[in-house]
């Protein structure tokens, strides 16, 4: 680093609270991705983590993708199954930061709040999210607001899929993804002071603009989210199906949802998910619809327009030739790697997805740069460290069909 970077770099670590950590210097090449853009890391001591990252598409030189996770979801809410207080702090963060507007995207363990501005309006940004996490915008008239406001509509395509593949946890109850039926602004301030805390959060920027101002803006503005009074709900880990499970879905669902629970394992950086998806994409043909991790584990569907049978087929007949036969090739293997490498380029194709990818990584596990060295790790590992962790991650009887109702002929 020549002397004036590290200067700088000084300086900056210096200013920030006690305990943070600035990784300045460029992020070279992961695996046979074309080197990553640059990327700035920051720890802060109350626990949150700040990445500055230059976009790989265009982006203007004034913009900012923005996104913000919290280790918290609908499956893990610390709330009575089916009260979903954790779907309305996200419906009270977005109708309370007005504009520009902050979206909100709910996982099992993870909510994502995003946002686009330009860099001059970030501090400003911030500031209103976090206002809206501390209820410092919450009284009655927008307690009122946010009740008159219309919920998400709690029709999921994975829905009735989640009920059937973990019909005895949280991660199968659908109704934790709807509002309280009757909630009060007590329990959402309780909620908000128990579970929206800096530490294990995540923020990350995606933008051409020089980072240290950046840093220095989330820095302070973080400083005001207090650590989180409360835990998560204890969990208890639900047994794998005996058998493949085949159910109805609901009525006005149009596809069919086709798909594996993964097995629970201890999946520091999502290597072993990844693995799976990308074994069940090469199966397929095609990518999957919705890939996730929850505490039984994580899934891997595919929602199915075609609705003949045939997708369930293909995945159950890759299932059991991976434990009952060869298992899995070196071509198939080198395959696995190319595909690790090629989705970490789509992601860097889309700023929204970069910020996406950073954010959720950090706060999932503690590495928002995991998905580049994917590839790499694995390579190391070896072809039959990767098969036996398919193995164990993928089983036939992991299985589950919701199948949309048919039409008969000339209807």
């Amino acid at each position: 680093m020549r002397c004036a970077e590290m200067v700088a770099a000084a300086l900056l670590a210096l200013s920030m609270p006690f305990g943070s950590a600035l990784h300045g210097a460029a992020i070279g090449a992961a695996d046979d991705v074309r080197a990553l853009p640059r990327a700035h890391e920051q720890l802060l001591e109350s626990g949150a983590r700040v990445v500055v990252m230059a976009p790989r598409a265009e982006l203007p030189p004034d913009r900012v993708e923005l996104q913000l996770a919290l280790p918290f979801g609908w499956a893990d809410d610390a709330s009575p199954a089916g009260s979903g207080l954790a779907r309305l702090v996200a419906d009270h963060v977005t109708l309370a930061c007005g504009e520009p507007r902050v979206e909100a995207e709910l996982l099992p363990t993870v909510l994502l709040l995003r946002a686009g501005s330009s860099v001059g309006e970030v501090e400003k940004l911030l500031a209103g999210v976090v206002d809206a996490l501390t209820g410092a915008r919450l009284n009655d008239e927008s307690f009122a607001a946010l009740l008159a406001a219309p919920a998400q509509s709690p029709v999921d395509p994975l829905l009735r899929w989640r009920e059937a593949a973990t019909p005895q946890s949280a991660e199968g109850l659908g109704a934790a993804r709807q509002r309280p039926e009757a909630p009060t602004q007590e329990e959402l301030r309780a909620f908000l002071a128990a579970r929206c805390g800096c530490e294990g959060a995540t923020l990350a920027l995606v933008t051409a603009a020089d980072a240290p101002p950046l840093l220095l803006a989330a820095g302070r503005v973080l400083e005001r989210l207090p650590r989180a009074k409360g835990v998560a709900a204890p969990w208890v880990r639900e047994l794998p199906a005996a058998l493949p499970r085949r159910v109805a879905a609901p009525a006005g669902a149009s596809d069919d949802t086709v798909g594996l629970r993964i097995a629970w394992s201890d999946d520091r950086n999502g290597d072993r998910l990844a693995l799976a998806a990308a074994f069940l994409a090469a199966a397929a043909g095609r990518s999957p619809t919705w890939v996730e991790r929850d505490r039984q584990g994580g899934l891997v569907a595919f929602a199915d327009s075609r609705r003949d049978g045939a997708l369930a087929t293909t995945l159950a007949r890759a299932v059991v030739a991976l434990q009952t036969e060869g298992g899995l090739s070196e071509t198939a293997f080198g395959a696995l790697q190319s595909a690790f490498t090629a989705d970490v380029e789509r992601t860097l194709a889309s700023p929204v997805a970069q910020a996406r990818q950073l954010a959720l990584d950090g706060t999932l596990y503690a590495a928002p740069f995991a998905a580049a060295g994917r590839a790499a790790r694995w390579r190391a590992l070896g072809r039959a460290a990767a098969e036996a962790a398919l193995r164990e991650s993928l089983r036939p009887q992991a299985l589950v069909e919701v199948v949309a109702p048919r039409m008969e002929a000339g209807q």
